[in-house]
C-alpha cells in the first residue's frame, strides 16, 4: 500500500533531517519549533596533526534538531544499524502494516537516481513509502526531487546501513511559545557564535586557500566541505526565520515580523558569498572574486550582530520599531482603472549582456559569469511586455550591448512625482536572493524595502514574484544548449504615495539582475 506522504525539502536541513521532518508533516505536526537553536555558527580550531583546511571546521552548531523535533512534535525516532538488507526490508513491511513510513540509509554509489550512482560514495537517507515482494522499494528522496523513486533490492543489498522507525507520542501540555522564544534567544550567548565568526573571518583573510578548500569538488561540488558547510550555515538562517514566523503566529508582534525579514535577508547574503566562490570554481578564482566574498562575509557579521541585538530587545519587550502605515500592493491580475505607467530608462546603468541572437561560443553575452545566456530569437517581439496590469519596456537587444543591470548599488534617478509603487522585471543567477532596495524622497527622507527574485532556472517563482517570460539558454563554455527554458520574473512593491520619490538605490548583489523598471500611479 503506497503511503500518502508529501516530501519536504527545507533549506538548512541535511538529507536525513529532510526525511525526519517529512515524517513530522505526515503526522500533521507543526515542526518549526524544532528550529529554535538554528541561529548559530561554529568554527573549530584544528587539532594537533590535522590539516588546517577551513571547510571541515565550519558547522552550524545546530546539533539538537532531532531531539527538538521529538520534544516539540511528539515524534519518537528509533535508529538502528542493520545487520542485513533483509532485516530492513522486513522492518519496512512491518511498518507499512502500521501505516508508517521507514527511513533508511543508502550509499549513493548504489542509488540509481543519484548523480553519484556508480561514481562516488556518500551517505544518503531516503524514506520507504511502499514495498513489493520481489523487486523494489518505493521511496521519497526530497533532495533529489518531489517524485517517487524506485530502489531495486539488487542495488540496496550493496549499500544498506541504518534504518529509522517512527512512533507518535501523545502530548499532554500546551507549549508556551513565549517561553520557548526566550529560551532560544538566551541560548545564543552560550554558542559563542560571533567569536567563531570573527575567527573564521580572520582565517579567511589570512590563510584561505581556494585550491585546498575545493580540491574534492569534482565530480560533485558537494565534495567540498567548505561549500557544503556554508550552504548549511546559510540555510540555518532560513530555519530560524521559520521559527520566528511560527512563534509570531501566537505572539502577534510587528517587531518579530521585521526580525523574520532580517533573517531572510542575511540568509540571502550568505548565498551571495557562496555564489562568488562557486563562480570562482566554475571559471577561475581571482582576487576580485575573493575580495567580493570577503566583503560580503564581513557585512554578514555586522548584520547578524544587529539581529542578535534585536532578538534581545524583543525578549525584553523594548525593541525599537515603528509600525507605521501598512501599505499593500494591488492585485495586478484584476482590472485596475486609470493606472499610469512611467517607464524608467535603465540603459546608462546596464552592465551585463544576457541575450545574444545566435548560438555562439565566442560572443560577448554571459549572464552568469560562467558562459550562460538567453538566445534572443525567443525574446519578446513587442517593445512593451505585460502581465496582467504589470507593464514593462523590454530592453532593446543588440549583440554587443548591455541589456540588464547586475545590481551593485546603482542609484537610479526617477522623475520626481508621487507614485503608488514600483514594478521590476528581473531574475537571479546562482541562487534565489532577497535584497534591500533604498527609496530616496524629495523631502530628504528615505526608506528601505525588500525585493526578491528567484533563480532563472526555477520552473516556478520561489517568492511572491510572477513568471513573465521564459526562453532558451545556451552555454558557450560548454558548447551546448539546455532543453528546459529559463525564466524572467516580475514583481511589484508599493510605496508611500503621499511622498515624492526622487531616486532608487539598487541592492549590492551582482547575482540579482534587473531588466526593466516601471513606476505607476
Amino acid at each position: 500500500m503506497l503511503l500518502n506522504v508529501q516530501p519536504l525539502h527545507i533549506d538548512g536541513l541535511n538529507c536525513k533531517e529532510d526525511i525526519f521532518f517529512t515524517v513530522a508533516g505526515f503526522f500533521k505536526k507543526e515542526y518549526q519549533l524544532a528550529f529554535s537553536e538554528a541561529f548559530n555558527f561554529q568554527y573549530h580550531q584544528p587539532e594537533d596533526g590535522q590539516p588546517a583546511s577551513m571547510g571541515p571546521r565550519i558547522a552550524t552548531g545546530n546539533m539538537n534538531t532531532r531531539s527538538l523535533l521529538e520534544k516539540y512534535c511528539g515524534v519518537d525516532i528509533l535508529t538502528l544499524k542493520a545487520e542485513s538488507s533483509e532485516e530492513v526490508v522486513e522492518i519496512i513491511r512491518e511498518q507499512q502494516k502500521l501505516g508508517n513510513p521507514t527511513a533508511f540509509s543508502i550509499n549513493t554509489y548504489w542509488c540509481p537516481w543519484s548523480s553519484n550512482y556508480q561514481v562516488q560514495s556518500f551517505g544518503h537517507t531516503c524514506l520507504a513509502v511502499d514495498i513489493d515482494r520481489e523487486n523494489k522499494i518505493t521511496c521519497l528522496d526530497p533532495v533529489a526531487g518531489l517524485e517517487l523513486f524506485y530502489l531495486p533490492y539488487s542495488e540496496y543489498k550493496n549499500g544498506f546501513a541504518f534504518y529509522s522507525t517512527f512512533r507518535l507520542r501523545e502530548q499532554q501540555e500546551k507549549l508556551n511559545c513565549k517561553n520557548i522564544f526566550t529560551d532560544s534567544v538566551n541560548k545564543i550567548s552560550s554558542f559563542n557564535m560571533f567569536e567563531n565568526m570573527e575567527s573564521f573571518l580572520a582565517d579567511f583573510n589570512t590563510q584561505f586557500n581556494f585550491g585546498e578548500e575545493f580540491k574534492n569538488a569534482r565530480p560533485d561540488i558537494w565534495g567540498s566541505l567548505f561549500y557544503r558547510n556554508l550552504v548549511y550555515v546559510a540555510g540555518s538562517r532560513y530555519l530560524y526565520s521559520q521559527f520566528i514566523n511560527h512563534i509570531n503566529k501566537e505572539l502577534q508582534t510587528p517587531r518579530l515580523d521585521k526580525l523574520e525579514k532580517d533573517l531572510l535577508y542575511v540568509c540571502s547574503k550568505w548565498k551571495v558569498a557562496i555564489s562568488w566562490l562557486l563562480k570562482g570554481f566554475y571559471t577561475s578564482f581571482s582576487q576580485g572574486v575573493y575580495d567580493r566574498a570577503q566583503k560580503t562575509l564581513g557585512d554578514i557579521l555586522k548584520e547578524e550582530r544587529e539581529i542578535y541585538k534585536s532578538l534581545l530587545q524583543a525578549v525584553d519587550g523594548r525593541m525599537e520599531y515603528s509600525v507605521g502605515q501598512k501599505i499593500s500592493a494591488p492585485d495586478f491580475e484584476k482590472a485596475i482603472e486609470d493606472i499610469k505607467y512611467t517607464y524608467i530608462d535603465l540603459k546608462d546603468h546596464c552592465n551585463n549582456i544576457a541575450f545574444h541572437s545566435t548560438v555562439s561560443n565566442d560572443c560577448a553575452a554571459d549572464f552568469t559569469g560562467t558562459g550562460h545566456y538567453f538566445v534572443s530569437q525567443d525574446a519578446p517581439s513587442e517593445k512593451l511586455v505585460s502581465l496582467g496590469n504589470m507593464s514593462f519596456d523590454f530592453p532593446k537587444l543588440e549583440d554587443t550591448c548591455c541589456d540588464n543591470v547586475s545590481c551593485s548599488g546603482q542609484v537610479i534617478e526617477v522623475p520626481p512625482v508621487a507614485y503608488k509603487g514600483i514594478m521590476l522585471m528581473g531574475s537571479c543567477e546562482w541562487g534565489n536572493f532577497i535584497e534591500n532596495m533604498k527609496l530616496e524622497y524629495a523631502d530628504g527622507e528615505s526608506e528601505t524595502i525588500q525585493i526578491n527574485f528567484s533563480d532563472w532556472q526555477n520552473k516556478e517563482p520561489l517568492y511572491d514574484e510572477k513568471l513573465i517570460w521564459r526562453g532558451k539558454v545556451y552555454n558557450k563554455n560548454e558548447g551546448r544548449g539546455y532543453l528546459d527554458p529559463y525564466n524572467l520574473f516580475a514583481l511589484v512593491r508599493p510605496v508611500r504615495e503621499e511622498r515624492t520619490l526622487s531616486s532608487i538605490t539598487l541592492p549590492e548583489c551582482s547575482n540579482m539582475h534587473i531588466f526593466a523598471m516601471t513606476l505607476y500611479k
